[in-house]
């Protein structure tokens, strides 16, 4: 992996100059606004991770040949803010980051959704136990619940919230279909038998199939 970067999700309130305080009675004027130190974009790499464009059809399909069929229904870019030191306010210098959100909607299976979002990394001296380490999350739902999710730091593509290394294969085979540098993500839990419990990803295709809980494997088409 060339570049580190880890996924976090950056929530951040914009100060007025003129009428919020950085603390109690302490005013936060002009002149004490933080610097934009820079910004970090993501490379090529990375955005290899999310190999999509708005309007695209995925199809996944079974051992019976049944099929679901995803359409990547946006690709947005943003540019979160992350302060130094963990900070939060606008008198705190900063890097502007780079990032993707991208969000596949099922058309035509229990109205599912996946979401992919990627994020690049700001200098290690910025980072801290507020603004996390994770640059890739991955996530299934079903109406009105997140039945999957995975946060990954990809320095090394580790599960940051364990410290594990993800399993990765050169190659690796769904019902016959194979598939080159495939990470595997794995749950233990499951909200119904048709929530995935094994991921399968790469960064060529990105998301090349899934197994459900009760064992019924698809693999894109």
């Amino acid at each position: 992996m060339k570049t580190s970067f880890k996924l976090i999700a950056l929530f951040f309130v914009v100060l007025s100059f003129t009428q919020c305080t950085k603390e109690e009675g302490e005013t936060v004027t002009a002149s004490q606004e933080g610097s934009k130190i820079g910004s970090v974009a993501l490379t090529n790499d990375d955005l290899a991770y999310v190999p999509y464009t708005n309007g695209q059809q995925l199809v996944f399909k079974n051992a019976l040949g049944n099929t679901q069929t995803y359409q990547v229904a946006n690709v947005s870019t943003g540019n979160p803010r992350v302060y130094e030191n963990g900070g939060t306010d606008s008198s705190t210098d900063y890097y502007d980051l780079e990032s993707r959100f991208i969000l596949l909607q099922s058309s035509d299976y229990y109205d599912r959704s996946i979401t992919i979002q990627l994020q690049s990394s700001p200098p290690s001296s910025f980072l801290s136990s507020s603004t996390g380490r994770a640059g890739f999350r991955l996530s299934f739902s079903a109406p009105g619940q997140e039945s999957f999710y995975y946060d990954v730091d990809m320095d090394g593509f580790y599960f940051s919230g364990q410290n594990n290394l993800l399993p990765n294969f050169p190659s690796y085979s769904i019902l016959g279909n194979t598939y080159n540098n495939v990470f595997l993500f794995s749950s233990t839990s499951a909200i119904s038998p048709v929530s995935p419990v094994e991921v399968y990803y790469n960064n060529v295709q990105g998301l090349v199939g899934f197994k459900n809980s009760n064992g019924e494997l698809w693999y894109l088409q």
